[in-house]
């Protein structure tokens, strides 16, 4: 039946998928760590490694806890583990393998990087917990607006700068910001065999590249060969055009992971 489509749709789970829309309410206190419970638990019991499940449920909380804060929507989260292991060819100590799908819809109608860009049109109002860290935000988008063309344009510089360390885009409050989408995903990048992994807000995409995540001294990520955020833009291959619009931001992260050795229980 159609209502039957609706819940399954909102709500699913079995034990190689998981699904489910986080509905958006400002009357009620949302519990992230009940929805990171519930992740986990799933990952765990599909035989995931524990180092890769706890950092993979860590990135979504992130992704997640970011769509209902600056977002202010619904959020869909979908989880994908194909039901066939896989062995690596020329490995010989018989280990097994997964293919890992999550996608993260958040059902904004604010652009992902917005935010940042609206708070750091006003300098003035910035608060003094971590101010600091975003006047160097400014004095980084002074140096690149040398570089803004059709293929690096100035969102994408708040795009990436809304991914530092420490650097929110929330206007509400005096937000300093987490550890960073990327130190999470990097984690799991040198966890899995393989991976492919983007965010996508408008029609515009930004690709998590391992070799381009790395932290300079100050904790900044400069997603380029030069691994210097102040003085040179991304690498060509960090970002992208889509030909599909979505105007909140939408998250795909492919791997390739290996299976939990039966011997190292849970």
């Amino acid at each position: 039946s159609d209502q039957e489509f609706e819940w399954g749709f909102l709500l699913n789970s079995s034990d190689f998928h998981y699904r489910r829309i986080i509905g958006y309410d400002p009357s009620k206190t949302y519990t992230l760590s009940n929805e990171a419970s519930r992740i986990f638990d799933f990952l765990n019991k599909a035989g995931v490694e524990r180092r890769t499940a706890i950092f993979l449920t860590e990135t979504l909380n992130e992704v997640i806890g970011n769509a209902k804060e600056h977002g202010r929507s619904d959020c869909l989260i979908d989880i994908d583990i194909t039901d066939n292991m896989y062995l690596k060819r020329f490995e010989t100590d018989g280990s097994e393998y997964y293919g890992l799908n999550v996608a993260v819809l958040n059902f904004s109608n604010i652009p992902f990087y917005h935010k940042l860009k609206y708070k750091l049109s006003f300098p003035e109002n910035l608060k003094s917990n971590n101010k600091e860290r975003y006047l160097k935000i400014l004095e980084a988008k002074i140096n690149h607006n040398k570089f803004f063309d059709e293929k690096y344009t100035e969102n994408d510089f708040y795009t990436i700068s809304s991914f530092q360390n420490k650097i929110s885009g929330s206007v509400d409050k005096a937000a300093t910001g987490g550890v960073g989408l990327t130190q999470l995903i990097k984690a799991i990048e040198e966890n899995s065999e393989s991976n492919y992994c983007y965010m996508l807000s408008e029609n515009r995409a930004i690709y998590f590249l391992n070799e381009y995540l790395k932290f300079d001294k100050e904790m900044f990520i400069g997603f380029n060969e030069e691994n210097d955020y102040f003085n040179f833009k991304p690498h060509i291959d960090v970002l992208g055009e889509c030909p599909v619009f979505f105007p909140g931001a939408a998250y795909n992260l492919n791997f390739v992971i290996k299976r939990r050795n039966s011997d190292d229980g849970k």
